[in-house]
């Protein structure tokens, strides 16, 4: 193939011999237009087998070097490179038992004591310190009761007022 107007003939015409991928190789400006067309044609331009430096047989003869020099450094440490991910597992479970009966503990130390009052009934343990009001008529007031009908079950009852002070 002799130019770069031959080339892309060559490529819109879809031929792929080895003189095509010579000149692909050798243009950069033809690559770039065979690369728009084609984009594997980046990987043809490639070409052959590529060599490392000094040849293959340097090259192997580094790669065992370097396995050979980590091994007798792994050998004159003396301690092994991996745990095992039993070991590590175990670690963490200890360490989160550790943390979780840490809080537990200290929680409860901690926690405030509910102390039933003498005069309270056996099943009340919670101390009343406001006034109990069995009958409330207010025309401003929005009361809420749940459960709405007649139980031996404890009641709920909300009252919304807005004439009465704020800590009642």
């Amino acid at each position: 193939m002799t130019g770069c107007l031959e080339f892309r003939k060559a490529i819109a015409a879809g031929t792929d011999d080895a003189a095509t991928r010579e000149h692909l190789r050798a243009c950069a400006d033809c690559l770039a237009v065979a690369v728009e067309q084609d984009p594997d044609s980046l990987f043809r331009a490639i070409g052959g087998e590529i060599l490392p430096p000094g040849g293959v047989d340097e090259f192997t003869s580094g790669v065992m070097h370097q396995i050979r020099m980590r091994e007798a450094e792994q050998r004159l440490d003396g301690r092994p490179r991996q745990v095992s991910p039993w070991i590590g597992w175990s670690v963490a479970a200890t360490l989160a038992v550790a943390v979780l009966t840490g809080s537990m503990a200290y929680r409860s130390r901690f926690a405030p004591q509910i102390v039933p009052s003498p005069l309270a009934p056996v099943a009340t343990v919670a101390v009343m310190d406001r006034p109990i009001i069995e009958h409330y008529d207010s025309a401003g007031a929005f009361i809420i009761e749940v459960p709405a009908e007649e139980t031996s079950d404890i009641r709920l009852v909300m009252v919304f007022d807005e004439s009465l002070p704020a800590d009642l």
